[in-house]
């Protein structure tokens, strides 16, 4: 196949240091939509660790208009901060063209000279090149932007006529020219200059130091930051917003100022991310010993942006689904999800930004090690079981689907075309999963202490995954060489166990599976053993650290039943073969609950693999009773968590089924599906509409544990009711869509309604349109409740949608909330035989590409999910795959994942 596009990669094995360091930035930022003009001053010098010949400077740049550039040079002996302030002599300008103009006296004037040529720079698309530069200088620029033309949502741009940047992970290079690359720690002093009345506030990372008014309606600020960072947690925001404030006092005594900004007339919707803020603050203290180091932190909220969130020092920038809501605007999982997003990005100020990465082959450290204090943090805040629940759910369909196809990739990468793509579930999910294993191994208490001499010796200091785990291992005086594996090597290991009982003698022996190309991992195994009575042995961890092992356990009076990966101890995937009596043992017994969950979730599993294979015979579907006394029992169950029952109800997703089973039929899966649940209602009607009333409430709605584990409970039976399609179950549905007083029983009914055959289902679906249409978080749910209907001939109900007055190409939440949720979650639409939905998803990705890469990049990976899909549906992937990547002009984003899947 001839190629059209062909792109690079850049590799870890041709990582060097960094020839130069730019201790300081000064920037002025003169805003305009249209041309913004940004002058940068630079204070540059060779980098001491490093010795090479050459003598030229490369920054990056692209999309830059250069208007001015000036060399300053330091005589010896003249202090640093006087040079980049009032000195005005050894200057060299040089003209766009390159022609110098030298402008300095005496002997200074003879020394630039020396140091330049006729040809002072090149100019590329991407590199600003000073051919002869000095020991150390100050490099002053002047360019031009253009925020209004830039619909990338990198670097500046417009969000709601309000300037935001997003600079991760090369978004500074798009603002001015910078050696953009996250080893160069700078500190940065920021000027803004702008209208007084269309941009009110001006905001920049770390503290005000000045503001006043200027002539002609301006107005200007400084803020500077003290602490050095990369260029990619440069942040500047200015518009017209209002904000909440608050404070948090530091367990040292320190008063620290917490503000939140948004549009006015959404500042009601900011008290439940304050509340969250401080609670992770307090958090980090208590468990980490962490305080923050600024006397100011401050978070925007804006509605363009293409990730969930930007943990930029001091001024975090926030998608506005993530971190606003109210009881109308907001379920009670967004609001957990706000509470862990607010923690993640307060948690980045330590791993992340203090301590930062190296280079962008490291991204999975800082990554790994806040996504697993966010887990932690919910877990203590919001319960341990279901907030793990939810974590395990991530990696167990999402990551291990990731790992199995052609874009698996270890943790620590060793090579990548455009590091945009590799935000993945790997990089923050699984290296959080190793991390954790720390915990499962040296306990939490020797955690806290790794964690605590790590970040005081590297604090400042860009570093590698090996510093975390040397430190790791200094701590515990522990070998780690085998488990680092688990950074560098892809894939999901599986261990298969047997086992066998003989005179009060149980044996497990346990097998390690994995990819030719990989080591043996270092796994820790949590389990216990459980009796016919019920009673478990205390939780131990096993290493399992070779490719067959055998563990031996005494005095055991009979044949136990095993309770394997506690807490879901490693992620790997588990080989044992449960009878159903063993199953259903632990589903009320277990008392490790994530293994009680997930003992409901093989049970399901089976039989839906089993009814599958009938209806592919074509054979009779019969609900075996096991299920339905499984149901019946967790329903009927006054003891259990309500969260946790509503979790053992639900059944695996098809996206789940198609990662585990071996044999996959995608109609038959949804058919089984749905053949279940009506099923199971019709079985436990009475039950079910008991488990709805009892649980109903008229009382206000508040976010609480127990308020929100009886609305998940009560909204599930519903969910299960709502699929016997009768009068009486409509009216239910119907009366709590008309009454509810919050989006969660809102979204619930409207859901269950808009699935069924209720014959005013499109009228309802309109009405909420029409009452919600000026709410930008309403109408994206609005677009997923449509995106997710299963009935057939969806596909042409997405297709107009791109054309209603809710949709637009431009806004990252409405991509995903209409294109990306339908081919991740309407499987039996988008995986129609006919190719349909794969020939959408690859318009809409070339459409996107013209103008936001990242974005396109972003809703791709549906269309790499073929390796188990059947030879029809894999010929239609590649055809969709190589028709996007013969497209001209193709993005190098879009590209390295399409060419990844392409059978070459």
């Amino acid at each position: 196949m001839k190629k059209n596009n062909q792109y690079n990669a850049t590799l870890l094995k041709d990582y060097t240091l960094p020839a130069f360091l730019i201790d300081s930035a000064r920037l002025q930022f003169i805003l305009d939509p249209r041309e913004t003009i940004v002058k940068a001053q630079l204070h540059i010098r060779r980098n001491p660790l490093v010795k090479i010949e050459d003598q030229s400077i490369k920054l990056n740049g692209i999309k830059l208009h250069l208007q001015e550039i000036k060399l300053k040079f330091i005589p010896c002996g003249l202090p640093r901060d006087k040079a980049m302030g009032d000195y005005q002599g050894g200057e060299a300008q040089l003209s766009p063209l390159g022609e110098p103009g030298v402008h300095t006296p005496g002997e200074v004037k003879k020394l630039i000279k020396k140091l330049l040529s006729s040809n002072d720079y090149q100019i590329t698309p991407e590199y600003l090149t000073i051919l002869e530069a000095p020991n150390e200088f100050i490099l002053e620029t002047t360019v031009k932007i253009h925020p209004d033309q830039n619909f990338a949502c990198t670097g500046l741009y417009l969000t709601d006529n309000n300037f935001c940047t997003q600079n991760e992970p090369h978004g500074f290079r798009a603002i001015t020219y910078f050696i953009d690359r996250p080893d160069i720690l700078t500190k940065f002093t920021t000027t803004i200059i702008a209208d007084q009345s269309k941009y009110p506030v001006l905001l920049s990372n770390g503290n005000l130091i000045n503001q006043e008014k200027l002539t002609n309606n301006l107005h200007q600020v400084i803020w500077e930051d003290p602490f050095p960072k990369s260029s990619y947690l440069f942040a500047l925001v200015a518009g017209n917003f209002s904000w909440i404030e608050d404070f948090h006092t530091t367990k040292s005594g320190r008063k620290i100022t917490l503000r939140i900004f948004t549009e006015p007339k959404q500042l009601d919707q900011c008290n439940y991310a304050m509340l969250f803020l401080k609670q992770a603050m307090s958090w980090e203290e208590e468990n980490f010993g962490l305080e923050y180091d600024l006397d100011l932190y401050q978070i925007v909220a804006i509605n363009d942006l293409n990730f969930g969130a930007m943990e930029n020092k001091g001024l975090n920038i926030f998608n506005s689904k993530l971190l606003l809501a109210s009881q109308f605007t907001a379920t009670d999982d967004d609001i957990k999800r706000i509470a862990a997003v607010v923690a993640h990005e307060y948690f980045h100020n330590w791993t992340g930004n203090r301590i930062t990465c190296r280079n962008w082959f490291q991204i999975g450290l800082k990554e790994g090690l806040t996504t697993l204090r966010e887990q932690l943090f919910m877990e203590d805040l919001y319960g341990q079981a279901v907030n793990r629940i939810s974590s395990i759910k991530t990696i167990c369909t999402e990551q291990f689907t990731e790992d199995s196809g052609p874009l698996a990739h270890p943790v620590c990468l060793q090579s990548y075309i455009e590091v945009d793509n590799f935000y993945t579930c790997t990089v923050y999910h699984k290296s959080a999963e190793i991390a954790r294993m720390l915990i499962t191994i040296f306990g939490k208490k020797t955690f806290q202490q790794i964690m605590q001499k790590f970040l005081s010796k590297f604090d400042g200091q860009a570093v590698t995954i090996e510093d975390f785990l040397q430190t790791a291992s200094d701590i515990t005086h522990t070998n780690l060489e085998q488990f680092k594996r688990w950074y560098y090597q892809a894939g999901t290991p599986k261990l298969i166990i047997t086992d066998s009982f003989d005179n009060k003698t149980y044996t497990l022996k346990i097998e390690q599976k994995h990819q030719k190309s990989t080591e043996t991992f270092y796994i820790p195994l949590a389990l216990a053993l459980i009796n016919s009575d019920g009673g478990n042995t205390p939780t131990e961890v096993l290493i399992i650290n070779k490719n067959k092992q055998s563990f031996v356990f005494k005095n055991i009076a009979a044949k136990p039943c095993p309770s394997l990966l506690r807490n879901f101890s490693a992620p790997v995937k588990v080989q044992y073969s449960y009878s159903d009596d063993e199953l259903l043992l632990r589903t009320r017994y277990d008392q490790d609950p994530i293994n009680r969950w997930e003992a409901s979730q093989n049970i399901m599993t089976n039989i839906i693999a089993k009814l599958c294979d009938n209806r592919h015979k074509q054979q009779e579907c019969i609900l075996p009773i096991i299920l339905i006394e499984m149901f019946k029992a967790i329903i009927t169950d006054k003891k259990i968590d309500m969260s946790l029952a509503a979790r053992m109800l639900q059944l695996p997703t098809e996206a789940r089924l198609l990662e585990i089973l071996p044999k996959v039929d995608i109609e038959n899966i949804h058919f089984v599906c749905e053949f279940i649940k009506t099923k199971l209602a019709l079985n436990l009607k009475n039950e079910l509409l008991e488990c709805y009333r009892s649980n109903h409430t008229n009382k206000t709605y508040i976010f609480e544990a127990t308020a929100i584990s009886k609305r998940e409970f009560k909204n599930l039976a519903l969910y299960y009711l709502m699929h016997l399609n009768t009068p009486e179950v409509y009216a239910i549905c119907c009366q709590q869509l008309e009454q509810a007083d919050n989006l969660t029983d809102i979204y619930a009914s409207l859901t269950a309604l808009v699935n069924s055959n209720y014959d005013k289902r499109e009228q309802v679906l309109e009405d909420y349109y029409q009452k919600w249409h000026d709410q930008p978080n309403l109408v994206n749910k609005w677009l997923m409740i449509n995106a997710c209907i299963k009935s057939p001939g969806n596909m042409q109900r997405i297709q107009r949608l791109l054309n209603h007055p809710g949709f637009n190409y431009k806004n990252p939440n409405k991509v995903f909330a209409l294109i990306r949720i339908f081919c991740e979650n309407n499987l039996i639409n988008f995986h129609a035989l006919n190719g349909e939905g794969y020939k959408f998803l690859a318009d809409q990705i070339i459409i996107i590409d013209k103008f936001n890469p990242q974005l396109a990049a972003l809703i791709t990976s549906p269309l790499t999910h073929g390796h188990k899909l059947g030879k029809v549906r894999q010929q239609l992937l590649q055809e969709q795959l190589i028709r996007i990547n013969q497209e001209p002009g193709l993005s190098k984003n879009v590209y390295e994942i399409t060419d990844k899947a392409i059978v070459h």
